[in-house]
């Protein structure tokens, strides 16, 4: 969506998710993983992942750069939930990843709980927060890492 969009936060939101996610799956992002930074603010981005560890600005697309070229799939967001004002907004939703790493050809499904947080800069909705995390079965406290979720 971007600039000049519909006026409705959430609607621009669900935009930028999809958006997001279509750019994850382009080729291009495999050759130059950096290219889907323009989602987030470069200045302000946080981000949480798996393994407790804190990213900040370039170091970013720096995990984007050695992390992404080692899978080889297709990615897709499910149960997109959005709260969002004028210019500060927040999504929650799971992404999963299907496909085989590059070196072992192994098959391999990736589910995760994502959270999004945005801010809306120059009439562009960017992420300044994302945090990772696996869905976990709440019955036995075991991390659900390979479960195809809806």
């Amino acid at each position: 969506m971007g600039k000049g969009s519909s006026g409705d936060p959430v609607a621009e939101i669900l935009a930028r998710e999809n958006e997001l996610m279509e750019a994850k799956n382009r080729a291009g992002f495999l050759v130059n993983p950096r290219s889907i930074l323009s989602f987030y603010d470069s200045k302000a981005i946080r981000l949480f992942d798996l393994h407790s560890m804190q990213l900040v600005g370039d170091a970013v697309g720096d995990m984007f750069a050695a992390v992404s070229p080692e899978f080889i799939g297709e990615a897709r967001i499910n149960n997109v939930e959005v709260v969002a004002g004028e210019d500060v907004a927040f999504s929650s939703l799971i992404e999963v990843y299907s496909g085989y790493l590059r070196e072992t050809r192994e098959d391999v499904t990736l589910t995760f709980r994502m959270t999004h947080g945005w801010r809306k800069v120059d009439g562009q909705w960017v992420i300044v927060h994302e945090h990772w995390s696996y869905p976990v079965d709440a019955a036995t406290g075991v991390a659900r890492t390979n479960d195809p979720l809806p």
